[in-house]
């Protein structure tokens, strides 16, 4: 596989990832990540495909509606930064929160192995 050919699969992942949480789909989430990936939000870190769906599918419990606007994605060999700005609204009470985004990640075998990220909150 050339250089263009896995910067094009990491963009398909991520653009995936994107497409799952925007769904609110926990499974789909999940099936981006390799068994043994590791999953650090600022909240807690979430080790094994298992343990990232589950908390995906806590967090759709919480959100019911996610917006995602890819600003730019850099990666270098099976690893790279994505930097989106995210907002979500929260089922319970409609409060709707903004942040940028920057997720440090690892690919490999096609799915994510390492996933960070480090979020700036806008307010509310």
């Amino acid at each position: 596989m050339g250089f263009n050919d896995a910067a094009s699969e990491i963009q398909r992942l991520l653009l995936a990832q994107r497409a799952a949480w925007i769904g609110r789909d926990a499974d789909a989430v999940a099936a981006g990540f390799a068994e043994d990936a590791v999953f650090t939000s600022p909240v807690a870190t979430y080790t094994g495909r298992s343990a990232i769906r589950q908390a995906a599918a806590d967090f759709f419990a919480y959100a019911a509606r996610i917006e995602i606007d890819v600003k730019r994605i850099l990666t270098a060999g099976n690893k790279g930064v994505i930097e989106w700005h995210w907002l979500e609204e929260a089922a319970e009470d409609g409060q709707v929160r903004t942040a940028a985004d920057a997720i440090v990640f690892e690919v490999r075998d096609g799915l994510f192995v390492a996933w960070r990220e480090y979020i700036n909150w806008h307010g509310g």
